[in-house]
């Protein structure tokens, strides 16, 4: 477990908001992520706010330059930015909406901000950050080639600090949903929050990349949800209309899906989510946290 002295947050286990998807994909390798799922997204990434805390609190005190990866509305480029006043924070995004979006959200004077693709940092040169942070963003990378990438643009000792998904509950209800529908083949075009979940996998990729000194860290915390079933239902949708929108199936077709999964889903909420108060809570959203260091020398 997190240890609660560095973590202040577990106080509070979810952060309510009613303002990357409370399950947190990012849009590192989702091209086309704008638009009213780009809004979705933002309005639901502000529910982990325990995951981007903790890597506020994991970067190395005394850092002067951190590069956010995969920022999407602006976490935790903002939260840096707040907890690290002499340093410069570039926050970044692969889809331009997302940066309009992070740029209006953040309005701090030590942040900049640009589109960036994770997997291509050739616009930074080499040792040009002291920390390199990625929240619920590595598990869509192409790893090989992007933790090389942070690597080099690390400069040495310098730390790359990102959570990533054990258990990532609605992917799960997306499946069950297209299970449900009679759709298991939809399943192909979901995007895996999961891919860094087996142990060690991280941990290995990161030697290759040339990082040393690897600490991984396990926690969980719930997601509420405080708005009407509808706000719940969009919110808790997002893998499943992701999923819905790279098939190939008519538009008609994927309409009646979306409207059917709207029928079916009403039940599972009600069954498995709906508090006594009204509101929906998601538990048992596992994560891990890794911190890597670059080596000093060569």
């Amino acid at each position: 477990m997190l240890h609660k002295r560095h973590w202040p947050f577990l106080r509070r286990l979810c952060f309510l908001t009613s303002s990357h998807l409370g399950a947190g994909l990012c849009t590192t390798q989702m091209g086309g992520f704008g638009g009213a799922t780009s809004a979705l997204y933002e309005k639901n990434f502000k529910r982990n706010a325990p995951a981007w805390e903790a890597i506020v609190a994991h970067v190395p005190k005394g850092s002067k330059s951190i590069l956010d990866l995969a920022s999407g509305p602006g976490e935790p480029a903002r939260s840096l930015a707040l907890g690290f006043p002499e340093a410069t924070v570039v926050a970044t995004d692969l889809e331009a909406s997302m940066v309009e979006r992070h740029k209006a959200y953040i309005g701090l004077g030590n942040v900049a901000s640009k589109v960036v693709d994770a997997n291509d940092l050739s616009g930074f040169a080499d040792g040009s950050f002291d920390a390199v942070t990625m929240c619920y963003g590595v598990m869509f990378v192409d790893r090989p080639k992007a933790l090389t990438e942070i690597a080099r643009v690390l400069e040495p000792g310098g730390a790359f600090v990102a959570t990533y998904w054990l258990n990532h509950c609605i992917t799960h209800l997306a499946g069950e949903l297209l299970d449900l529908l009679g759709r298991p083949d939809l399943k192909a075009y979901r995007v895996n929050p999961m891919s860094c979940a087996e142990p060690g996998k991280l941990e290995r990729e990161l030697a290759d990349a040339g990082f040393d000194r690897v600490d991984v860290v396990h926690d969980t915390y719930s997601q509420t949800f405080d708005g009407t079933y509808d706000e719940f239902f969009w919110a808790a949708i997002v893998p499943f209309k992701i999923a819905l929108e790279k098939a190939p199936d008519p538009q008609e077709v994927k309409d009646d899906l979306m409207a059917a999964a709207k029928r079916e889903f009403a039940a599972i909420a009600e069954a498995r989510f709906k508090q006594p108060d009204g509101t929906y809570v998601i538990k048992e959203n596992r994560f891990s946290l890794a911190t890597a260091r670059k080596p000093l020398l060569p």
